[in-house]
């Protein structure tokens, strides 16, 4: 009996080719495809972290738009500042003097009169006596500024902004009317309104600090001409012929995935039988780290967000969203809702004589204490220096006025700052919304409900009529 043969599998020539040339393609596919997703990776980080620069530049211009409307509407202002030029009140007793500069970082402000003449004005904490907006760019801007204020009705409390090249740095602009706020000593007067400008550079060690929220070493932020549109823009100047741009080494996830994967693509070629199994192991850590930095980068894009929407100080909502919710809140499909306005009656004594870190901790502690008393489907806002917005489901009136109750009870109790204790007090205006408002009208109605208020003797509630022209049946 012999010996079988062994069984010997031959490949021929064009058979060796064709696996060859099957392997070297689906290398190359492959290839091609991680390529692709390395520059779509790269573009979608570096747009995110553009837009992460976006969001922070847009809070530092609210920020800016916030301090100018606290120092304007203020009556000591009013009186020392437009119907009297009182350099002693603002500088000698730093009122609106040296302090803007070493304690918020507000270079240069100036204030001009009816006509748009400068009648006071400090640069770099230092009084001046000539235009402190020499720059043509800058006091182009603060010229549109001004005839824009006086375009507008007058309205105290709201600020204009404007952005200019100053040079090749941004400059941050903001100007409002100064009134008398809520001081009923100071009688507002028929002469055109005085307009309070502050001016804000976008120092280098703010840029450095906007480095380091988005992950960027050694950031710069770098002057082009010409708004093409382009992505590239992460701010524009108000007379829309310079734009500003990161310069720096944006974030490039793909091709740091690419350099990792270099080595197996070489060995892809050198041990063509093995690259499969090495491809989809690694292939797997790709994808796993992707959705970590897809995961990293929606966190952060929700933090970006909530401080787009929120007041930095206290948490609430801020302004802009709180109308957006109000006014959500008064289409046909939904229960109308009530809205109150409050106002700290004793505020302006603690910030003025106190310091500004007194008059943060009371507003950091009125908002805790207003989040404790409201329920979890009303939402509440801090719209101006001591004025705060809640947006409440209930109608009912006894509910409503034990609401209000609860407020001014727990507003009147001490609050205390280190060694120091203080009693602010609230008013509040109350305006149950009715088929037909706007935001704007439930907000005028429930903000003549808090001047009734006031003058009712303060630390009180009163609810505002219902117009005329509406039924009882009309409401909520």
């Amino acid at each position: 009996m012999g010996f079988a043969k062994p069984v010997t599998i031959a490949f021929g020539r064009t058979t060796t080719f064709v696996l060859l040339a099957s392997v070297l393609t689906v290398a190359a596919v492959s290839a091609a495809l991680v390529v692709q997703a390395a520059r779509t990776q790269d573009d979608h980080a570096a747009e995110q972290t553009r837009h992460f620069a976006r969001v922070l530049l847009t809070n530092k211009a609210d920020q800016l738009a916030d301090v100018v409307v606290d120092y304007a509407d203020w009556g000591d202002a009013y009186a020392h500042l437009h119907q009297t030029i009182d350099i002693g009140w603002a500088w000698n007793e730093n009122n609106l003097g040296r302090t803007l500069s070493t304690d918020l970082g507000i270079e240069t402000f100036a204030v001009f009169d009816g006509a748009d003449r400068q009648v006071y004005a400090v640069r770099e904490g230092e009084l001046a006596s000539t235009p402190v907006f020499e720059d043509p760019a800058e006091a182009a801007a603060v010229r549109r500024l001004l005839a824009k204020m006086r375009a507008l009705p007058i309205s105290y409390g709201r600020a204009v902004n404007a952005v200019a090249a100053v040079p090749g740095e941004p400059v941050f602009l903001s100007a409002t009317a100064i009134g008398a706020g809520d001081d009923p000593t100071v009688t507002i007067d028929q002469r055109p309104p005085s307009i309070l400008v502050f001016a804000d550079r976008l120092s280098p060690a703010e840029v450095e600090r906007m480095g380091r929220e988005i992950g960027l070493v050694d950031l710069a932020i770098s002057q082009f001409d010409g708004t093409d549109g382009s992505s590239a823009t992460i701010l524009d100047t108000s007379d829309g012929h310079t734009s500003f741009g990161l310069d720096a080494a944006l974030p490039k996830p793909g091709s740091d995935m690419l350099a990792a994967l270099a080595p197996w693509a070489a060995a892809l070629f050198v041990f063509a039988s093995g690259i499969g199994i090495a491809l989809s192991w690694q292939g797997r850590r790709i994808a796993r780290q992707g959705r970590e930095l897809a995961k990293a980068l929606r966190a952060a894009n929700a933090e970006s967000e909530h401080r787009a929407s929120h007041d930095m100080l206290t948490g609430l909502s801020n302004r802009a969203s709180f109308y957006r919710a109000l006014t959500a809140s008064l289409t046909p499909k939904v229960a109308l809702p009530t809205l109150l306005y409050m106002d700290l009656d004793r505020f302006k004594a603690v910030n003025d004589g106190c310091g500004h870190d007194a008059g943060d901790a009371v507003l950091r502690e009125v908002s805790d204490r207003i989040r404790g008393l409201i329920g979890p489907q009303d939402r509440c806002a801090r719209i101006g220096g001591d004025e705060f917005v809640i947006l409440a489901g209930e109608t009912d009136l006894r509910a409503l006025q034990s609401l209000c109750r609860k407020l001014i009870t727990e507003m009147s109790r001490d609050i205390e700052f280190g060694d120091a204790r203080f009693c602010v007090g609230a008013s509040i205006g109350v305006a149950v919304a009715v088929r037909g408002d706007d935001a704007e009208q439930l907000i005028q109605r429930a903000d003549r409900a808090l001047y009734a208020a006031k003058a009712a003797g303060r630390s009180c509630f009163h609810f505002a009529p219902i117009p005329e022209d509406r039924k009882v049946a009309d409401v909520g």
